[in-house]
């Protein structure tokens, strides 16, 4: 038996240009009965008019039993693909490597959305939690030109 499960992108939204955040870190749980040799990430940007570059791909960090992440900095992957500063998406696909040289592949997801900088990231709003004291943050903001 052989498989990926508690995939996940984190954050799911980030930025291709220089902006913050512009890196997002992968992360699966990858098990094989067989041995696994190596678990790697493909990856390539997809920009808004379906226009996909080629795959990139980097072995990911095994972080204990089963766990595996690797973060991909998306401006520089962006800026290396020639879109930089390009709204899309990001799309992955985790490969296990067996020990017997066999490979077992994840689907391809596509749910890290990516904006150029300027723009806004929905799922990223920061929104002000009740635990915040706004007392210390200053009443006047100076305008710098």
């Amino acid at each position: 038996m052989a498989g990926f499960s508690n995939v996940s992108a984190a954050p799911n939204a980030v930025y291709s240009g220089s902006c913050t955040p512009n890196q997002v870190t992968i992360s699966a749980q990858a098990v094989d009965s067989k041995g696994i040799t190596a678990v790697v990430l493909f990856y390539r940007l997809r920009d808004n008019n379906g226009i996909q570059s080629e795959w990139l791909n980097a072995s990911m960090n095994p972080n204990g039993t089963e766990l595996y992440s690797k973060t991909v900095n998306v401006a520089s992957t962006a800026n290396q693909l020639g879109l930089a500063n390009e709204g899309g998406t990001l799309e992955y696909q985790l490969v296990i490597q067996e020990k017997s040289g066999a490979y077992v592949r994840s689907q391809v997801y596509a749910d890290v959305q990516v904006a150029a900088c300027g723009s806004t990231l929905p799922d990223l709003e920061i929104r002000p939690k009740s635990t915040v004291d706004f007392s210390i943050l200053p009443t006047k903001v100076p305008i710098v030109k």
